[in-house]
């Protein structure tokens, strides 16, 4: 937890009390580790990411919302609660990949792309562990992964197989804005 904290609350200003949420002790973390800068200093944490089972936590992000600590805070501006969605989460169960940090000195090596490999194969490896019993629906996880990225990071996500699904427009959190990526995995069956 040490690189979340050194990268959203520490670089991106986000409060410690939102960056840490009722997601996380059901979530699957990864943490790499690369040598100190001295010897002295052994190996450190340098990257992590996490991995949420279905189904999530909350709805999916409103088009246009503003949210902090996963709460939306301009619904008024947006008309209101609303009763339909067009989110993946009523379509088709999906992970979340989220949390995705490195330290800034570690970044431009390829550590978000191990990161998010090792998530993704632990996955397809795994599928089992994602489905949901419900008897009057099927919610077998099928290999859809989602992530909310930082508009800034959209790049990095498809370069690792991620695709904007525009259907769910932009939004913000935590004062950055966010988009909705999806990636279909194949997994083992």
């Amino acid at each position: 937890m040490v690189v979340r904290e050194a990268v959203f609350v520490d670089e991106q200003k986000v409060a410690l009390e939102n960056e840490f949420d009722e997601e996380d002790p059901r979530c699957w973390h990864w943490v790499l580790y690369a040598p100190g800068e001295s010897e002295s200093e052994g190996m450190q944490p340098v990257g992590t990411i996490r991995l949420v089972p279905f189904p999530q936590q909350g709805e999916e992000p409103r088009a246009g919302g503003v949210y902090f600590g996963g709460e939306l805070v301009n619904l008024e501006e947006l008309g209101g609660p609303t009763t339909t969605t067009t989110d993946h989460q009523d379509e088709e169960p999906h992970l979340t990949l989220g949390r995705l940090a490195v330290l800034p000195a570690y970044r431009g090596r390829g550590f978000a792309r191990l990161l998010i490999s090792a998530a993704l194969e632990f996955a397809q490896e795994h599928p089992t562990l994602f489905n949901v019993s419900q008897p009057s629906r099927d919610l077998t996880w099928k290999g859809l992964v989602c992530c909310h990225a930082q508009v800034g990071a959209m790049e990095m996500w498809a370069r690792n197989g991620f695709q904007v699904d525009e259907s769910l427009g932009r939004w913000w959190e935590e004062g950055m804005e966010h988009v909705g990526m999806y990636k279909r995995c194949e997994i083992a069956r």
